[in-house]
């Protein structure tokens, strides 16, 4: 505020303080992925350029948190229109944001998921055979009880169609355990149930 004394006056004028910076800080966590919606909320206010202004002299409005589900970052998002200064003794109010948001870091148990492919055994018949497709058939989580884990957690990552064609005799892959993996966890081991991942074409009897 400034305060002008007009010489031969007795009128006091105050000026509201130009120009003021609030720095705002989104709270920030880190937690594990847990197969549920997690969140953090709030921020901090961390400083004033003037220490005149004070944390009741604006309010917020909109929605402080951030949330997910799946490993990575999410960002809290708020922006300077979040807040607003009430107090008419100053102007130009600056609201900074510095970000800060939700880590969700992968499981680090190890899962381990068994897989059956939709391969077969056939006979030689001259003609073109195919067998293709999977299911996820059982899931196992060390570490943690509360983790839940569905077939979503669960990508496949092969190049082709998990499908297999073919006429001659001998053996046709349809997947691996390299063709899936997931974006949730950093020690996770697949197993092909034996003699359903591939077409096999034997000679004819």
């Amino acid at each position: 505020v400034t305060i002008v004394v007009v010489p031969g006056s007795d009128v006091l004028t105050i000026t509201a303080i130009d120009g003021v910076v609030v720095t705002i800080t989104e709270n920030s966590d880190t937690v594990e992925y847990n197969g549920k919606e997690q969140k953090v909320e709030g921020y901090s206010v961390t400083s004033f350029s003037n220490n005149l202004y004070t944390v009741d002299d604006f309010e917020f409005s909109g929605s402080a948190i951030a949330t997910g589900k799946n490993a990575g970052f999410y960002d809290m998002n708020l922006t300077a229109a979040n807040f607003v200064n009430k107090n008419n003794n100053f102007t130009n109010v600056t609201f900074e944001i510095v970000d800060g948001g939700l880590t969700i870091a992968k499981y680090k148990g190890k899962v381990t998921v068994t897989i059956e492919g939709g391969g077969k055994e056939t006979e030689y018949t001259g003609e073109v055979q195919e067998a293709g497709g999977y299911d996820i058939t059982d899931i196992v989580v060390e570490g943690d009880d509360d983790v839940i884990v569905t077939e979503d957690d669960i990508k496949y990552v092969g190049d082709d169609e998990p499908t297999a064609k073919g006429t001659d005799v001998g053996t046709y892959p349809i997947i691996d355990e390299d063709d899936f993996d997931s974006d949730n966890f950093e020690d996770i081991e697949i197993v092909i149930k034996d003699g359903t991942g591939d077409l096999v074409i034997t000679p004819m009897t």
